[in-house]
């Protein structure tokens, strides 16, 4: 069985429930003797499943504490497992005072896995398209009219960088893309509309974003009472991940439906588009672009900075005209990601980093049409994070995140 096969029946559940149904029925069985005197009478299923117990167990191993045997527990019932050496073996038995290994903590863990999720990232994404009203959506995304502010952290931040470059191309209205916290201090009056962007839709970052008279919309997986919901659903098992990969590309995937009227134009970018290979991770990049990239830009800078693995230096293409090259010419291990246009000033920069010890990441653009192509880019961003933290040894999904990341994130006060 494929590893992607693999995860995909622990993500569901679907073998912790077979391993429940087959050993209430059988108590005991291992990978070797049990197949060989029952392989006449079992369905091919259940063989499949008996082999992959060694899978399964090395899954485990990692969160036992004995290499040969442990104790699983799941629903109550709890199961041991061990490895004799010449082969894998199931047995349930009564429960003990022995450190016993609590199944839903084990997936928990083994969900927050960045390669796990990238795997089903595609899917994912299929699938909320799938299963959102994209009808009502499109309506509600084309009533909007007026002067609008658009509010997002994090990932969300991300998706409401790429809402407002759709909205002003689609609905040729004005938008912009701010904090939260900046609605305390703002003068609102030129503005006729807020949308809050996250995916659970509770925190407070969207309570701040709307104690005002704008109308108000969530763009999100949840709704508020009082809001005009812009809700996207999908079936799949949810996303367990520090940085925000699903979170982040199902709103966008939406948007450019939205923008373009065509699913497949999301399939296609998602199914071409590769992950970049033999790169050197550097602590800090340099990154290049402007409003035609500026989601692409938003994820890095975001991604980056949450995760640990670089610092980004955000540098507009022709503010670096005007004195920012120092940076670049005094500090040759920074990394330079280049969002490359194909203009004149575009050949200018590239021609010069030739002269430079930094390694250069060019992102050449790839569609005519900017809004298209900042989701490409954004996409092919993600798919960079992936390997700059692979090369690093760091787990987007499971981050080695500071002590205070959780008493801020449930931060509500005085700002």
């Amino acid at each position: 069985m494929k590893k992607k096969d693999f995860e995909r029946i622990i993500l569901t559940d679907e073998y912790i429930s077979w391993l429940e149904e087959f050993s209430n029925k059988y108590n005991c069985f291992d990978t070797m003797y049990f197949v060989h005197y029952y392989k006449n009478v079992l369905p091919e299923r259940d063989i499949k499943y008996i082999f992959l117990l060694e899978d399964f167990y090395q899954e485990l191993e990692i969160y036992f504490k004995q290499s040969s045997r442990g104790l699983l527990k799941n629903n109550n019932q709890v199961f041991e497992l061990e490895n004799n050496g010449e082969c894998y073996s199931c047995k349930k038995v009564e429960p003990t005072n022995e450190e016993t290994l609590d199944y839903s903590k084990f997936k928990k863990k083994y969900l927050k896995n960045m390669n796990l999720n990238f795997d089903f990232l595609e899917e994912r994404v299929f699938d909320s398209l799938e299963k959102s009203d994209l009808e009502k959506i499109k309506y509600v995304l084309s009533n909007i009219n007026g002067n609008t502010l658009i509010s997002g952290v994090g990932g969300s931040s991300v998706v409401a960088e790429y809402l407002k470059r759709v909205l002003e191309e689609k609905n040729k209205i004005l938008c912009e893309r701010i904090q939260p916290r900046d609605f305390l201090y703002k003068n609102l009056a030129n503005y006729s509309n807020v949308i809050a962007t996250s995916y659970g839709g509770k925190n407070y970052g969207v309570d701040i974003s709307f104690q005002n008279d704008l109308n108000k919309y969530l763009f999100s997986h949840s709704e508020r009472e009082g809001i005009t919901p812009i809700k996207y659903d999908f079936s799949f098992p949810n996303e367990r991940s520090f940085i925000s990969l699903a979170a982040t590309l199902i709103p966008m995937s939406i948007l450019l439906y939205y923008y373009s009227n065509s699913k497949q134009l999301v399939k296609d970018i998602l199914s071409k588009t590769k992950e970049l290979t033999n790169i050197k991770a550097k602590d800090i990049y340099e990154v290049f672009s402007g409003y035609e990239s500026s989601t692409a830009t938003r994820y890095l800078e975001s991604t980056m900075t949450e995760s640990g693995i670089a610092i980004p230096i955000i540098h507009d293409k022709y503010d670096y005209c005007h004195g920012r090259s120092t940076t670049t010419y005094n500090n040759s291990e920074n990394g330079i990601i280049y969002f490359d246009n194909n203009k004149k000033l575009d050949n200018i920069i590239l021609e010069e980093f030739k002269n430079y010890k930094n390694e250069v990441i060019v992102f050449k653009s790839k569609y005519e049409d900017s809004i298209i192509d900042d989701y490409y880019l954004t996409y092919s961003s993600m798919l960079l994070t992936k390997t700059l933290a692979s090369n690093k040894n760091k787990d987007l999904s499971d981050v080695d995140y500071a002590p205070i990341v959780k008493k801020l994130y449930l931060y509500k006060g005085d700002m």
